[in-house]
């Protein structure tokens, strides 16, 4: 320490004295003057109070800097051993006071992972703080900042932090545990990513380094930690989703399939009115169906989903009814019989003369009808009463079979027998039967 000068009274006086022994005057006194360490490698920070001062100057190589009374200020680059020289000033007095930069050796003040368990090949969080550090460092990763906060991907189970100077070096180590990644080697159906409503779909799947597996279907999250093979019924179009837990117990990992669901093709109905026809009348084919992307009737073509059509039959006729879906078809039949017209040969009866005006009751007996086959099949006809003009010859036709006419007039018969008409049937049936023959 200096002796200092008084400008009141220009007495020279002792260092260590603050009051001038002359006139009492006081010079400019520190109560503090110190440094601490920064985080950055010759940095330090300089502390001090002083009283009785007006000015206060830093005195670094050769250069002057002015500062605040008491504060602090942040010195960089200082060399191990650099002194530095703090100037204070009053209207009486100014004085020096001096400090001396000593090195110490690296200190690390922080060193955290934010997890002590982590999947390989993933980050971890590492945050570090050290002082008077000249080189910091992580291995496997490098020189870093002497303070910092960084993703760092995991390699090794170890992370090591270094900070070093001239005077030696210091480390910390943390120790992490490397958990192997989850796999999925395959998640796939059995069949096909096409389904109809109510098939089956089984899925299966092969998965390592998993504590927890869950199928994800549409009615929810299904555990199959235990299976091989889970079978669903088809519902409805889903994406489903392996959803593997790794061995943290934390970390999810996926495997999606795309499953469409379609309506299988319904037919509600398909009829056809009259059953039976005879082939100069038509039916009508009346069908509804669901679900179906194309409808098809033989023989009638692409019709829609639902209607109905006439359709003219010259013959007994299958129509087949098919509705096509996405994935299958269904089908149905119907049947159109179709029988011909009957032909009847005119019946031709020898009648009696009668005068036109002449009222004539009288039973005509049947005469034998030869239609040159046989046998001859006599039947009876039941009386006649005439009241028309004379007529010779008679056109006859059975009701619901055949109908009865003149070739001249129309006479009108009483109602016909059961007897009558059974015989009547059973000789047009066998008249055709011979007509088919022949043909």
């Amino acid at each position: 320490m200096q002796n200092w000068f008084c400008k009141n009274c220009e007495t020279i006086n002792n260092s260590e004295e603050f009051i001038c022994e002359v006139c009492g005057k006081r010079r400019p006194t520190l109560k503090y003057y110190r440094y601490e360490m920064a985080g950055e490698y010759g940095t330090f920070n300089l502390l001090w109070e002083s009283e009785e001062t007006t000015k206060v100057y830093l005195l670094k190589k050769g250069k002057k800097i002015s500062l605040d009374v008491s504060g602090s200020y942040l010195l960089k680059n200082c060399k191990n051993k650099e002194t530095i020289t703090l100037l204070l000033k009053n209207e009486i007095a100014e004085y020096k006071s001096e400090i001396t930069i000593l090195y110490e050796k690296p200190k690390i003040k922080l060193f955290e992972i934010d997890e002590e368990r982590i999947l390989s090949g993933n980050k971890i969080n590492v945050t570090w703080e050290t002082v008077n550090s000249s080189k910091t460092q992580i291995l496997g990763v490098g020189e870093v900042e002497s303070t910092g906060n960084r993703l760092i991907k995991v390699e090794e189970n170890e992370i090591r932090l270094i900070a070093e100077n001239e005077l030696g070096q210091v480390e910390a180590t943390k120790t992490i545990e490397i958990i192997p990644q989850p796999v999925i080697r395959f998640f796939t159906d059995k069949i096909s990513p096409r389904y109809e409503i109510g098939d089956s779909i089984s899925f299966k799947w092969q998965t390592a380094n998993a504590t927890k597996i869950e199928l994800d279907t549409p009615t929810g999250k299904v555990d199959v930690s235990e299976l091989e093979e889970y079978i669903i019924n088809a519902t409805e179009s889903y994406t489903f989703r392996l959803i593997v837990t790794a061995l943290d117990e934390r970390t999810i990992f996926e495997k999606e399939i795309d499953v469409e669901v379609y309506q299988k093709p319904v037919i509600s109905y398909f009829t056809i009115e009259p059953k039976v026809v005879v082939d100069v009348m038509p039916v009508t084919l009346s069908w509804k169906v669901e679900h179906s992307r194309c409808v098809e009737i033989t023989g009638v073509g692409i019709v829609p989903q639902e209607s109905k059509k006439e359709v003219l039959c010259s013959k007994s006729t299958v129509f087949t009814l098919i509705a096509k879906g996405e994935l299958s078809d269904v089908s149905i039949e119907a049947t159109a019989r179709v029988f011909p017209t009957p032909i009847i040969e005119v019946l031709k009866v020898p009648m009696p003369d009668f005068e036109s005006h002449f009222h004539v009751d009288f039973d005509l007996r049947p005469p034998k009808i030869d239609l040159g086959v046989r046998p001859t099949i006599n039947f009876d006809i039941p009386s006649i009463k005439f009241t028309e003009p004379p007529i010779s010859t008679l056109d006859i036709k059975i009701p619901n079979l055949m109908a009865i006419r003149l070739k001249e007039n129309l006479i009108k018969l009483p109602p016909i027998s059961n007897n009558f008409l059974s015989n009547f049937k059973r000789l047009y049936n066998y008249v055709r039967g011979k007509i088919r023959a022949k043909r």
